[in-house]
C-alpha cells in the first residue's frame, strides 16, 4: 500500500476558501515534515460545465486558472490508498463515480447547519448517511460533531495556521478595523454598513474579498465607510492583519472559520457573531462576540477596546495569540497525517 495521503477537491484551488487553503497549507507542512502528500483536482474546463449545469456558474466566474495537480487525476484517484475528500456532495458523488471509493477520510469543512432548511434536511438525510459509507469522518471541532455520528467511525483534529511571534501594535487615536472573506450571505458582508454607521469612536475600515455581493463592499466605500480593495493572496492579507487592530467577523454559518485563526496569530482582535464556532473559540472573551442584527451591540464591542489602555489591549492581544498557538499547523497537520493513515490501515477508534 502506498504511504501518500491524497487530497482532492473539486473546486479549484483557485477560489481561494477555506478548504482550498486548508488542503494547500496540509500538503505544504506535511511534506515539509518529510510526508508524502498531494493535491487531486479536477481540469476547470470539467468543474465548470458540472457547475454551470448546477445553475453555480455565476459564483464560480472568477475562478479562470486551471490547476496544476488536475494531470491524470483520474488514474491518482483510483490508485490512492489514503484519500482525503470534502464532505460536499458533489465531491462525494465525483469521487465514487469514478470507482476511487475506497476507505477515505470525509472531512467536514462545510457547516451542516445554514439557513437553507432544503439543504440542513439534506445534511441529516439518511440518504447523505449513505453517501458516507465505508468512510471515516474527520471534524473540525467537538462542537461540530453531530448526534447521527454514532456508529460511525471519526476523529476530531482541528485547522492549522502559522503562528509567528506576536509584535507590539501601534498605539492610534484610531481604531483600524478589518474585514476579509467572500462576499457572501454566509459570511454577513450585508450586515456591516448598519455596523460601521453604529459605531462612535474614530476608525478606518479596510475590506477585503470577492464575490456576488461585492456590491455591498462598493457600496461602503461609496458611502465613505470603508476603502474596498477587493480580493488579495492570503500573504497580503496576513500582512493586513497584522496591521489592523480589529476584524469585523459577522458570518451567519461557519464551521472552524480560517480567518479568525489567521486573526489571532497575527494578534488581530477578533468582533464576531455568536455563531457555535466562534462561541467556542473565543470563549474566554464573550466580550467579542455580539449580535450583527443589532449594530448597538458592534459598537458597544468596538468601544469597549477604543476605551482600553495600551497595556490592556496587548494583554488582550497576547490572551488571543495563545489560542492561536493551540492551533499550530506544525502540530495540527501531523496530527492529521497520523490520523488519515490509521484510518486505513485499521478503523480508528471513536472518540
Amino acid at each position: 500500500m502506498s504511504s501518500r495521503i491524497s487530497f482532492f477537491s473539486a473546486t479549484p484551488l483557485e477560489y481561494g476558501g477555506g478548504y482550498e487553503a486548508f488542503v494547500t497549507d496540509a500538503v505544504a507542512q506535511m511534506m515539509s515534515d518529510g510526508i508524502d502528500a498531494e493535491i487531486i483536482v479536477p481540469p476547470l474546463r470539467q468543474f465548470k460545465r458540472i457547475v454551470q449545469s448546477l445553475g453555480l456558474g455565476q459564483r464560480f466566474a472568477h475562478v479562470v486558472k486551471d490547476n496544476n495537480g488536475c494531470a491524470h487525476y483520474v488514474e491518482r484517484l483510483r490508485r490512492a490508498s489514503r484519500l482525503y475528500v470534502k464532505n460536499e456532495p458533489l465531491d462525494i458523488v465525483w469521487v465514487r463515480m469514478l470507482g476511487a471509493w475506497k476507505q477515505p477520510v470525509v472531512g467536514f469543512h462545510t457547516p451542516l447547519e445554514t439557513e437553507s432548511l432544503l439543504r440542513d434536511a439534506f445534511y441529516r438525510s439518511a440518504a447523505y448517511r449513505r453517501l458516507l459509507r465505508g468512510s471515516t469522518l474527520h471534524f473540525l471541532s467537538r462542537s461540530q460533531v453531530p448526534a447521527w455520528v454514532i456508529g460511525q467511525p471519526y476523529f476530531v483534529v482541528p485547522n492549522g495556521v502559522e503562528v509567528p511571534p506576536l509584535e507590539s501594535s501601534v498605539q492610534t487615536s484610531v481604531l483600524r478595523l478589518i474585514f476579509v472573506g467572500r462576499m457572501t450571505r454566509q459570511k454577513g458582508i450585508d450586515l456591516l454598513n448598519a455596523a460601521l454607521r453604529s459605531i462612535d469612536v474614530p476608525f478606518v475600515c479596510s475590506v477585503f474579498g470577492d464575490g456576488e455581493m461585492a456590491d455591498c463592499a462598493r457600496a461602503l466605500e461609496a458611502a465613505g465607510l470603508a476603502k474596498y480593495y477587493g480580493a488579495a493572496s492570503r500573504s497580503r492579507i496576513l500582512g493586513e492583519m497584522k496591521h489592523h487592530d480589529i476584524i469585523l467577523m459577522p458570518s451567519r454559518w461557519e464551521n472552524q472559520p480560517l480567518a479568525a485563526l489567521e486573526a489571532l496569530a497575527q494578534g488581530t482582535i477578533p468582533i464576531s457573531s455568536r455563531i457555535g464556532p466562534f462561541a467556542e473559540l473565543l470563549a474566554e472573551y464573550p466580550e467579542l462576540q455580539v449580535d450583527y442584527e443589532q449594530p448597538a451591540s458592534v459598537a458597544q464591542a468596538v468601544r469597549y477596546i477604543y476605551g482600553m489602555k495600551f497595556a490592556e489591549r496587548e494583554k488582550l492581544r497576547a490572551g488571543l495569540h495563545e489560542i492561536a498557538k493551540r492551533f499550530d499547523k506544525r502540530v495540527v497537520f501531523r496530527q492529521l497525517a497520523v490520523a488519515i493513515i490509521e484510518s486505513s490501515d485499521v478503523q480508528p477508534r471513536r472518540n
